[in-house]
């Protein structure tokens, strides 16, 4: 592969690695520890992880916006220095201040206490993880990017099997030493390389400049916790009025879904440099015409992967984990494929808003998203104690997000949407349902029966009724296939870079 073909199958491998992830750690914990470790598990890592990496964002905006068209080593020292230094002012902060509160160890309220310190060791693992990802990243190197991406969970991966191969349960302590394991080993020799080209940062924090960077990077900062309300949120309102068992439930059934979002997040992560340096170079038109290509992609694989998530999804998860788990989030896997597909319009118009400073809008979008999602469930689980009620919270969340934007955007970019392939497209995955329908599948249906090998053959058939299908009402011809070859073959500005 070459141009953005070549970039996009590094990032590819990296993602589907993360995919893997979920799916082999998750059935592991589900099965030696039980859901209600998974369930902590998840909360308490997603939650560390999350909350010190918004506290470090205020001037993250400014500097990876800037770094992306800085042309020499010195420029971008000049750029990492504060950053890098408020990253570690926060990072001992958070440190001292978990310290002085739990000298050793920390009661997560599930009936066990996980080790402080290695609270702080993922805070230190997450912070070189990142360092290495953004400065590689927005300098358009891929492989390193990729490599930092991919090469974490992988290792992780390695580390629990030989763990539960050696017939050790996966206490929270084991998992958070794994996750420390990974993260620093791969990142920190690309975190060298980097320091080796721009030479040793000197640790500086101008006032006037760190305001100056605040400001600009608020609206990210507010953006991310805003976009964690709305994609996490559920989980701690379902242990609140549900239990922490019911997150382990509901989780598996989730993170099946939501394997669609790593093909936007697989292009988001792309295009986002990339986008905004042509905006730079004022290339605005093919920038637009580009989005717009990759979008009809997404769309092109999101709706028959909802479409299947609601015929076969719940007999996957079955086989996957277990039958009495799959059975109550038979109707979260078809209603978060839903969700993951309306925010994956939303990650394209991120990347837009990013590229053209407009951040406050996905900001906007995303608290009136975030507002109706959090209401809904606040209204709805406690009245119906379902988990579905908050896979459905989160498609209305992500719809009026998408709904904004589409309103906020609409004269000043050209939206990525088109109307006419869409319709093909579900053409084309209403056939494959139907065949589906005649094997004997239905939606929201666990077939207890299932095989291994019938399903994955069930799967293979399918997709190949969706192409044939959609060749036949005009949607995948060779028309279509030149186009993907040009988007692929396309050479971004910098791509080449070593």
């Amino acid at each position: 592969m070459s141009g953005m073909g070549r970039v996009l199958g590094l990032t590819f491998i990296a993602q589907v690695i993360i995919q893997l992830q979920g799916l082999i750690v998750m059935p592991i914990i589900l099965r030696w520890a039980g859901p209600a470790t998974y369930g902590a598990y998840t909360m308490l890592f997603v939650t560390t992880v999350f909350f010190f990496e918004q506290a470090t964002s205020a001037i993250y905006y400014p500097y990876i916006r800037r770094l992306v068209s800085a042309a020499t080593p010195a420029e971008r020292r000049q750029l990492f220095e504060p950053q890098i230094t408020f990253c570690l002012a926060i990072l001992g902060v958070a440190s001292a201040a978990l310290l002085l509160a739990r000298p050793t160890t920390m009661d997560i309220g599930t009936g066990t206490s996980i080790s402080t310190l290695l609270l702080v060791g993922v805070l230190a693992a997450n912070l070189a993880q990142r360092t290495g990802l953004d400065y590689f990243r927005y300098t358009l190197r891929f492989v390193p990017y990729s490599v930092i991406l991919g090469g974490p969970p992988l290792v992780f991966m390695l580390l629990l099997t030989a763990t539960v191969a050696l017939r050790k349960i996966p206490s929270l302590d084991i998992l958070l030493i794994l996750q420390c394991a990974a993260g620093i080993g791969i990142s920190v020799p690309f975190v060298l390389t980097m320091i080796r080209e721009i030479g040793i940062p000197r640790l500086r924090l101008p006032l006037g400049m760190l305001m100056r960077d605040a400001r600009v990077g608020l609206p990210l900062t507010l953006d991310g916790l805003v976009n964690f309300s709305l994609g996490f949120s559920d989980r701690y309102l379902i242990s609140l009025f549900l239990s922490v068992a019911a997150v382990g439930y509901y989780q598996p059934s989730y993170q099946a879904a939501a394997i669609l979002f790593f093909v936007a997040r697989l292009i988001s992560d792309v295009l986002s440099p990339i986008v905004s340096r042509m905006v730079d170079l004022e290339r605005r038109t093919d920038a637009e015409a580009l989005v717009l290509d990759f979008f009809r992609l997404f769309l092109m694989i999101a709706v028959p992967f909802m479409v299947g998530m609601s015929m076969v999804g719940p007999s996957f998860l079955g086989l996957l984990t277990t039958v009495d788990i799959a059975e109550p989030g038979r109707w979260v896997m078809p209603t978060v494929a839903a969700a993951v597909t309306v925010n994956g319009f939303v990650s394209f118009m991120r990347i837009v808003a990013v590229a053209l400073d407009r951040v406050p809008a996905i900001l906007l979008a995303r608290s009136t998203g975030a507002l109706s999602n959090v209401a809904l469930n606040l209204l709805l689980l406690p009245i119906f104690a379902n988990i579905a009620t908050a896979a459905l919270s989160t498609l209305v969340g992500y719809s009026v997000t998408c709904l904004y934007l589409v309103f906020k955007f609409r004269s000043s970019w050209r939206l990525p949407f088109d109307a006419r392939a869409m319709l093909r497209f579900c053409t084309a995955a209403t056939i494959m349902g139907a065949a589906l329908w005649m094997i004997g599948y239905r939606p929201a249906t666990v077939v207890v029966s299932e095989t291994i090998f019938h399903l994955s053959v069930t799967i293979a058939l399918s997709v190949a009724v969706y192409f044939i299908a959609l060749s036949v009402v005009g949607g995948f011809g060779r028309r279509e296939l030149r186009q993907i070859a040009t988007v692929f073959q396309y050479k971004a500005p910098g791509v080449g870079a070593s």
